[in-house]
């Protein structure tokens, strides 16, 4: 496997195995709607009811397992530079699906955050 494969490959891997897994997670969430917090037992029940679609196993599954092929990545690269190029990543691939699959909000303030998210990356890597 070359290098950029076994670098930044991977940590685009990871990014999106991170975001495809949030975003189902939150699409079952929004679905079963607003936690109650009143009792542990609301919590419980609520979770328990999460848990009984497989979707969300398998999206649970993606978010625990992403960290792998990151750290896989890390083990050539530094991670002043791998973590901020993540985080960035899953920034840039998560806002357009919620906003596009999640009817989230895009708001004048998080396109500002966007920008100032990429303005930083290229800050970091000069």
């Amino acid at each position: 496997m070359n290098l950029f494969l076994s670098t930044w490959g991977l940590i685009f891997f990871a990014a999106v195995m991170d975001v495809i897994g949030a975003y189902v997670v939150k699409a079952k969430i929004n679905e079963l709607g607003s936690v109650n917090y009143d009792t542990i037992f609301n919590v419980i029940n609520y979770l328990v009811s999460l848990a009984k679609f497989p979707l969300v196993w398998f999206g649970t599954f993606l978010i625990l397992t992403a960290p792998l092929p990151y750290a896989l990545a890390l083990s050539r690269m530094e991670l002043s530079t791998a973590y901020p190029v993540i985080v960035t990543l899953n920034a840039l691939l998560l806002i357009p699906i919620a906003v596009f699959f999640l009817n989230e909000s895009l708001t004048v303030y998080k396109i500002i955050g966007f920008i100032i998210i990429i303005i930083g990356l290229y800050f970091i890597h000069k």
